[in-house]
């Protein structure tokens, strides 16, 4: 489960920036391969915007953050999965109930 956090967290960045393409992907794929595909792009998305990224220190934690800026106000960039989350989910995208799970996940509020 906290793998399947992991990616979601990724996935619901990208909806909280009314990007939703990753999460359809997933979730109306029909076999693993489009949800792999979808995976991969938005984890190449998070590391090209990690790649423009700037350091902010957060007021409530004190924890020094990457973010990006998105209009005009800085936006917290979510951590990168670790590689062996990734291989769990993409071992487990061969389930078509764990892709709906994954995307309703990433649907939720963090």
């Amino acid at each position: 489960m906290e793998c399947m956090n992991e990616i979601s967290s990724v996935l619901r960045f990208f909806a909280d920036q009314k990007n939703y393409s990753y999460i359809d992907r997933i979730a109306n794929a029909l076999t693993p391969d489009p949800a792999e595909k979808a995976i991969q792009e938005a984890l190449r998305h998070l590391r090209s915007l990690y790649d423009s990224s700037f350091d902010y220190k957060d007021e409530k934690s004190g924890k020094t953050l990457k973010a990006v800026r998105i209009g005009d106000k800085p936006v917290i960039l979510p951590k990168m999965p670790k590689e062996e989350c990734v291989r769990e989910v993409l071992e487990a995208l061969s389930d078509s109930s764990f892709r709906r799970r994954l995307a309703i996940l990433s649907l939720s509020w963090g």
